[in-house]
């Protein structure tokens, strides 16, 4: 059995275990929350818990650094979440490129546009992680989904062009919590910039990433004579496609197969001595 967080996660990693292992090897199940997690990580760990998986959102587990589970059975997105692999600029691309019957590369346009988003949000970030990680420290906001990354794209959403994300909303943002530790704050921007192997795009938590991506796209659509109106759970469903359809796996894929093969491996060889 592998576990996996909600039914949204079902499908991502269903298709990554496909590329390891046959189907008929495992069942997923959603627990319905991170926090259900926890009950098959624990016994994962201490072994009271056999012939099971856990596929979860690396989140901010970077952060400290290898503040995860010390279990192989327990695999890890290489992003923040299944949607920091799904919206790959590739993917992207590839989307507008299909909605517009077109055969042009629109991966230069993509690129440019979530260098930008990139950059801007990466101001937040620090706040967001600090905010989610240490839940004891004294400007710790409770209800993180309301706070930095998790008020979403379009509450940082520039009105002028639509797109990007408006810096001086992220300023104000910033400045009304002057408690936050500014050492803290430098140290995490520090290590992001000059020793995270991750791209910026990895970090940045996965459901904003996606609502930015899903409004560039209709925003983009529109501008290029696309009338159509494609809701978000219509455009979202549409980017699991990529896993049935390319040939070559993204380093994103290759990362997370490399350990459900790992696990698969040890987890074979166990029953096999057994």
């Amino acid at each position: 059995m592998v576990y996996v967080e909600g039914p949204d996660d079902v499908a991502f990693w269903d298709a990554m275990f496909r590329r390891v292992i046959s189907d008929d090897f495992y069942e997923i199940e959603a627990v319905n929350g991170k926090n259900n997690l926890s009950y098959y990580i624990e016994g994962l760990e201490n072994g009271s818990i056999k012939n099971a998986f856990v596929a979860t959102d690396l989140d901010y587990s970077l952060f400290p650094k290898d503040n995860r589970s010390s279990s192989v059975f327990v695999i890890y997105t290489y992003g923040h979440s299944i949607e920091n692999t799904m919206f790959c600029p590739c993917n992207i691309a590839a989307y507008i490129r299909r909605a517009l019957h077109s055969t042009k590369n629109y991966t230069s346009h993509v690129n440019d546009w979530l260098k930008i988003t990139c950059e801007r949000a990466q101001a937040l970030l620090p706040y967001d992680i600090i905010n989610s990680i240490d839940n004891n420290c004294k400007y710790h906001i409770s209800n993180g989904q309301n706070t930095f990354l998790g008020k979403k794209f379009y509450f940082y959403q520039d009105k002028s062009d639509l797109i990007h994300i408006d810096q001086s909303i992220i300023e104000k943002e910033t400045i009304s919590h002057p408690d936050f530790d500014k050492e803290e704050i430098k140290r995490l921007r520090d290590y992001m910039s000059s020793s995270c192997s991750r791209e910026m795009r990895h970090l940045i938590q996965g459901h904003f990433l996606a609502d930015a991506a899903m409004n560039f796209i209709r925003e983009t659509l529109k501008k290029m004579g696309q009338k159509i109106v494609l809701s978000e759970d219509a455009i979202y469903l549409s980017f699991f496609d990529c896993y049935a359809h390319c040939s070559v796996l993204c380093h994103d894929k290759e990362h997370v197969c490399a350990y459900i093969k790992r696990a698969v491996d040890i987890y074979s060889q166990q029953s096999i001595s057994s």
